[in-house]
């Protein structure tokens, strides 16, 4: 009875199949590709796998290094601080 069902599906599905590539598709961006890396947090042993497409990660790592240059800019060493009493 299985055997049955399952070729009459086979027999509807196929076709649809052989059908359902488009020749006039084109290739999907490379930057929409998903790459997962596992990476270490602070007070966890275990790493946490990321998933993020290859646009995202490069934005990531764009927002990280506009962060330190930021950071770079507004710090200042602690003797130069206006208004700390020293003690």
């Amino acid at each position: 009875m299985r055997t049955v069902f399952l070729l009459a599906t086979l027999a509807f599905v196929a076709p649809s199949a052989a059908f359902a590539g488009d020749p006039n598709q084109t290739k999907p961006n490379p930057l929409d590709k998903v790459v997962c890396k596992s990476d270490y947090f602070v007070g966890s042993m275990i790493p946490k796998r990321i998933c993020l497409t290859k646009r995202q990660w490069i934005q990531a790592e764009q927002d990280g290094k506009d962060a330190i240059e930021s950071a770079k800019g507004r710090w200042q060493p602690p003797d130069t601080l206006k208004g700390s009493s020293g003690g």
